[in-house]
């Protein structure tokens, strides 16, 4: 979703510079460009947007990496606007750092997404068996067509049994495996932990077979 989303916003830009009318809500970027026009000239600013135009590609082909390289790719993008001049820098360097959040977000809901797949497959396992699976690949292929990558490695989404139930996480942001536990309470970044979905107690499915 992000990388069309930075695809769009290119093709608005491209398309404003050939004078296509866009909402308001638009011409947040652009009214900053007129702003600093008049001090910067027209050289500067043409440099500027066409700058931006390059950051804008960069962050679009990074959407087209698989989602575990992308935090490192943009990284190296940001040192390598840190070595531009002061005026191209700032402006990329938000535009960039934002593109990095958008890119965090997507992975987050992704594994949010396929950690519930995984899930409730394994409770159709457990239903269909009446026990719950030993590892995500006893769903293969009847529940699931493969395991799940998880988006922030690359590797299998990880699971877990308990006692009653069972755990299906993702490392997080972090990178950390917590085991599918939750973050502790003085934990500053509630990023910072594992994605989980979590069933407590898989007793009523069981109890069918």
């Amino acid at each position: 979703m992000t990388k069309y989303q930075l695809i769009g916003e290119r093709c608005m830009s491209d398309l404003t510079n050939l004078g296509v009318r866009w909402p308001g809500w638009y011409y947040r970027v652009n009214d900053v460009l007129s702003d600093v026009s008049p001090r910067l000239g027209n050289v500067t600013r043409r440099m500027w947007t066409a700058n931006m135009f390059v950051t804008y590609t960069d962050l679009i082909t990074i959407g087209g990496l698989p989602s575990w390289e992308r935090p490192a790719a943009v990284d190296r993008l940001c040192s390598e606007i840190d070595g531009k001049a002061a005026i191209l820098h700032n402006f990329d360097r938000s535009m960039t750092l934002a593109g990095q959040w958008e890119y965090r977000r997507e992975n987050r809901a992704i594994a949010n997404l396929e950690t519930t797949i995984l899930a409730l497959s394994a409770l159709q396992y457990a239903r269909k068996t009446g026990r719950c699976p030993e590892s995500l690949t006893a769903l293969i292929p009847e529940f699931i067509g493969s395991v799940l990558l998880d988006p922030f490695d690359g590797n299998p989404l990880r699971y877990r049994r308990t006692d009653t139930g069972f755990v299906v996480y993702s490392l997080g942001e972090d990178l950390d495996d917590d085991g599918g536990n939750p973050p502790s309470k003085g934990a500053k970044n509630p990023h910072d932990c594992d994605i989980v979905f979590r069933v407590l107690d898989a007793s009523p499915y069981l109890s069918n077979k």
